[in-house]
């Protein structure tokens, strides 16, 4: 669905949004994998927010990232969040990043898994 990789400590587009289906389908849920670009990455408490006008709300998502990430830079786990709302390939999916702990080199890759009917 997009790629972080800016420092936003108030909430901004991501790299690659808004997201636009492919397909009218349902998205069940969202996947954050988050990495850092160097030995000197700091990775804290990120917020990712997807909005879509026909969802009536916001759905937020959070990971409390690993810190400093020098040697031996342990692997972060990747967060999972499951959801179940509608989409339309002719609605934009607006997403936003917020980090509450500003960030240095981060690269996190959002994912969405789609569930469309056959």
């Amino acid at each position: 669905m997009g790629i972080i990789n800016g420092v936003a400590t108030t909430y901004e587009a991501i790299t690659g949004g808004p997201y636009t289906p492919v397909v009218d389908a349902r998205l069940v849920a969202v996947k954050l994998v988050m990495a850092g670009d160097a030995a000197t990455s700091l990775l804290e408490h990120l917020s990712v927010k997807l909005t879509e006008p026909k969802w009536g709300r916001n759905f937020v998502v959070a990971q409390g990232g690993a810190g400093l990430r020098t040697a031996p830079a342990f692997p972060i786990n990747e967060a999972m969040f499951e959801c179940d709302l509608p989409v339309t390939a002719t609605q934009k999916i607006t997403i936003e990043d917020l980090w509450n702990v500003t960030p240095v080199t981060p690269h996190v890759t959002l994912m969405g898994l789609f569930e469309a009917a056959t």
